[in-house]
């Protein structure tokens, strides 16, 4: 599991270099449920940053970028290490996580990826900020119904349909991973994971970590973050149909 840790000098510097150089821009209109291709120099750095709001974490899960971040200025640096094309997840401090297919290249000046979190499909921020504390809500809401009966069945939510699924999913050696159940209501759909640390060492694992189970992920809750060897926790995952 390959995390990025958040180091301020390196940001507050080049965001002063920011102001002096040549940079080229690629406005994005930020969409949680799809992934976006953008380009970035590999001679120079680049520069993520949200309109009209800002970044809480950057990360990848490849060992092809360097990367840093900054929470006092809501940006993050980048700056590829190879020429293969890798992935970036982008969280904002409105909750919602964003996916860049990054693409490098020697041949262009470093990017400035300003991905355009609000005044999509016609929103306003006020409008979009509501519907987010909304669905953070419901997302609590139906999570304390799920976890009233921890260890003693499955808790059967109204309008939901539930699906036993125990099926195996390979992510990382040190983890072993069953999705064991799934909620499904209109294009909502809440999975139900096992996660068991098959290690010989206490493992600490994170939320973010764990966007790539599936696809139009929009929220993770974990029950525990600190797995002892053997020692089994509940992750779910909440998720749009499309």
């Amino acid at each position: 599991m390959k995390k990025y840790h958040l180091n301020k000098s390196f940001l507050l510097l080049a965001v002063m270099l920011l102001s002096q150089s040549a940079w080229a821009i690629q406005k994005i209109q930020a969409n949680p449920d799809e992934a976006v291709q953008i380009v970035a120099s590999m001679t120079d750095a680049n520069v993520i940053s949200i309109t009209g709001g800002s970044i809480e974490s950057v990360w990848g899960t490849e060992d092809k970028v360097s990367l840093e971040a900054n929470v006092d200025t809501g940006q993050a640096i980048f700056r590829p290490m190879s020429n293969k094309p890798f992935t970036l997840f982008v969280q904002s401090e409105a909750g919602m996580t964003y996916t860049l297919s990054v693409v490098p290249r020697s041949d262009i000046i470093g990017q400035v990826i300003l991905l355009n979190e609000f005044d999509q499909a016609g929103e306003t921020q006020s409008q979009r900020t509501h519907n987010i504390i909304a669905y953070k809500s419901d997302i609590k809401r139906l999570l304390k119904q799920i976890e009233q009966l921890p260890g003693h069945g499955i808790a059967k939510l109204r309008g939901f349909q539930i699906k036993t699924i125990n099926k195996a999913i390979p992510l990382w050696v040190e983890t072993k991973i069953l999705h064991a159940h799934r909620w499904t209501r209109g294009s909502l759909i809440i999975d139900r994971y096992l996660l068991t640390n098959v290690s010989d060492k206490v493992l600490r694992v994170e939320e973010r970590e764990f966007h790539n189970l599936a696809k139009h992920i929009r929220a993770i809750s974990l029950r525990q973050l600190l797995l002892k060897p053997a020692e089994t926790t509940v992750l779910y995952t909440f998720r749009s149909a499309s």
